[in-house]
């Protein structure tokens, strides 16, 4: 498969997913984000608003 049949992949049939970092305090940080759409090379996603994606 090409990269654009995975990212159409991601985005269309996977489509939420949750991402995971740590604060400054080692504490985990998470977010649910929604994969909108895709070209050849990228993924466009949203997050929801009012609170803070990937601090730390």
């Amino acid at each position: 498969m090409e990269t654009k049949e995975y990212l159409d992949i991601i985005a269309n049939e996977i489509h939420r997913t949750i991402v995971a970092t740590v604060d400054d305090e080692g504490l985990p940080v998470t977010a649910a984000i929604d994969m909108m759409d895709s070209d050849e090379n990228s993924l466009y996603f949203l997050t929801a608003k009012g609170k803070g994606f990937m601090t730390g």
